[in-house]
């Protein structure tokens, strides 16, 4: 059985949590490596792990934690905003992982959560949430839109991942994932972590940005 060397980075919280989780619970096929600040940060059972403490802004400390994966999942969010709040932090944490993943021998594959709205696909979801994707949370979309344009331009494989409004509560199994619009407003973190081991394994959306929504 083929054993994935994944690096998770954004595991603290959310999302990246809810798939570091997944992947921990399956060790005979996943082998996970962790980069966060700080291991203190991560309140649950990272037993088989490798937890590398340090930046993702940094490129030292990003090629440390991608040197041996197949899959690098980047979960990151600009934490700590202010709404109209100008930041281009996902487009630089994009930069630096996209340059690291390119020096290696073997490119992995690269998959990022973006959100639904971003750029293009702002045409295919509701109306109010196009205003507030236009207005309140412009700015963030935008440096979510930077990432987008980043990788890209990856010379590997890449997945940008557009979740609509994340939400907690348990695993449904049940959603829908598509380029089109799909009429949906939401997925929940855990079932957005099931799609994301999807495309771990797989390669159907490869060089592609799918929305995932109920």
């Amino acid at each position: 059985m083929t054993i994935f060397n994944v690096t998770v980075i954004g595991a603290t919280r959310g999302t990246g949590k809810e798939v570091a989780l997944r992947l921990l619970q399956a060790p005979t096929k996943f082998h996970v490596t962790i980069l966060c600040r700080s291991a203190t940060r991560l309140d649950y059972d990272t037993a088989g792990s490798t937890i590398i403490t340090g930046d993702a802004s940094n490129q030292h400390d990003v090629e440390t934690a991608i040197q041996n994966a197949n899959v690098v999942i980047s979960a990151l969010g600009a934490t700590n905003t202010t709404p109209f709040q100008k930041v281009d932090l996902l487009t630089h944490y994009a930069d630096v992982l996209v340059t690291a993943a390119e020096r290696l021998p073997v490119p992995p594959r690269l998959i990022f959560v973006s959100a639904m709205g971003t750029g293009e696909s702002i045409w295919t979801v509701p109306l109010l949430l196009q205003v507030v994707c236009r207005t309140v949370i412009a700015n963030k979309m935008e440096d979510k839109f930077g990432m987008e344009e980043r990788v890209g331009k990856y010379k590997g494989e890449w997945v940008c991942v557009r979740p609509g409004m994340l939400t907690d509560g348990e695993e449904t199994g049940i959603y829908r994932v598509g380029e089109a619009p799909l009429n949906g407003w939401s997925i929940g973190r855990k079932d957005l972590a099931d799609f994301i081991l999807k495309c771990v394994e797989g390669d159907e959306w490869d060089g592609k940005k799918p929305v995932v929504v109920y």
